[in-house]
């Protein structure tokens, strides 16, 4: 599947909780995949997935996911949180 990035989409997706949460869920991912040297852009799409799925989300006929809310680890004070 191919998006086009567009400041109307941004616009439009930013307010979304639930790709909030996905959004924190990747980005945690993409971050331990890194720390353990699976450096990869498919390495960290591989690890993002598995993680969203223990996170609850793409499942049916279940709850709905339960995401801690993110919280600012030292890494994110030094580079600005990374947004």
């Amino acid at each position: 599947m191919t998006v086009q990035i567009t400041n109307d989409l941004i616009l439009q997706i930013r307010d979304d909780e639930e790709l909030t949460a996905m959004a924190r869920v990747i980005e945690d991912a993409h971050r331990q995949a890194w720390w353990q040297g699976f450096g990869s852009d498919w390495d960290k799409a591989r690890v993002s997935a598995y993680m969203l799925r223990a996170a609850g989300f793409g499942r049916t006929g279940e709850t709905e996911p339960q995401v801690p809310a993110a919280q600012p680890s030292s890494d994110d004070a030094w580079n600005g949180g990374g947004r």
